[in-house]
């Protein structure tokens, strides 16, 4: 958030608690993300919360690789680096109270709903008086077992090797557009993602602060065309996309945008993992 605050460290965060839109001007801990978010299960010593033992070091290589992309993306990136940064993207699918729901029932509906294929090899591995089923034994073992399972879960799919293999390989750059005194905007929704990253026309953007925006494109020609937008609607389209979707809070640098950001503010909520798992939330429906 430090690329969005001004000389007194502070910035402009837009919230609605209600059905009016307030702003207030805050540091960057009192922007309002959610404390302990990632905490689903029952909390025990031996099971520290997701953001403390997973996140936190996602988000330490990942504040390395913004100071790349910001100061010398061009030059050559070591392999930790680039998959650290791919990394940071694929977690901001599922950093919302919303995307972590979503996963949530998801994994639980799909673990109750069973597979031929796992209880196969339970019957062939169980003792002759283990429970009939996979769930029953681990819920025998572990009353927590379902509530835990989304936790165990979601770094494996943020882990995803294809996923992070396709972003490690895709074009990178951070546009810099300058329009009157228009800055961009960030949210606690901020990745915009295309609706395949297999298509020559895929693409990512973040805004990394008030006056950049990585890009990651799978054809040399799709960022060109970003670039042929102008400044103007560089700023306009990817604004309109983080605030529509602000579910908690629209961050911006100054109340420049003011009216715009209170028009907009959650109009059209996205959950990104949606789409991108669609299948796999089918089959556990």
């Amino acid at each position: 958030m430090r690329g969005w605050t001004g000389e007194d460290g502070r910035l402009e965060r837009y919230n609605r608690p209600h059905k009016c839109v307030h702003v207030r001007r805050v540091y960057t801990s009192e922007v309002g993300f959610e404390n302990l978010l990632y905490d689903f299960a029952p909390h025990e010593p031996h099971f520290p919360g997701l953001e403390r033992a997973y996140f936190a070091p996602i988000d330490n290589l990942a504040a390395k690789a913004r100071r790349k992309l910001l100061n010398d993306h061009e030059r050559e990136w070591s392999s930790e680096l680039r998959s650290a940064w791919s990394r940071f993207l694929m977690s901001l699918l599922h950093r919302t109270p919303a995307a972590l729901e979503v996963f949530r029932e998801g994994v639980i509906r799909m673990t109750i709903r069973g597979s031929a294929g796992v209880e196969d090899l339970w019957s062939r591995i169980r003792n002759e008086d283990d429970p009939q089923s996979w769930l029953e034994y681990c819920l025998a073992e572990n009353p927590h077992f379902l509530e835990q399972r989304p936790l165990e879960l979601l770094p494996r799919v943020i882990e995803n090797k294809e996923l992070g293999l396709r972003l490690n390989r895709m074009l990178w750059a951070v546009v810099r557009p300058t329009y009157r005194n228009w800055s961009f905007l960030t949210s606690d929704s901020p990745l915009v993602v295309s609706d395949s990253l297999t298509k020559p026309n895929s693409h990512v953007a973040l805004a990394l602060s008030a006056n950049a925006l990585f890009v990651a494109v799978t054809a040399k020609s799709t960022l060109e065309t970003i670039v042929d937008m102008g400044d103007r609607a560089i700023f306009e389209n990817y604004n309109q996309i983080v605030v529509d979707r602000a579910a908690k809070f629209v961050a911006s640098v100054d109340q420049t945008q003011d009216r715009f950001i209170r028009n907009n503010f959650g109009r059209k909520p996205v959950v990104l993992i949606s789409p991108i798992f669609r299948e796999f939330y089918d089959q556990a429906a």
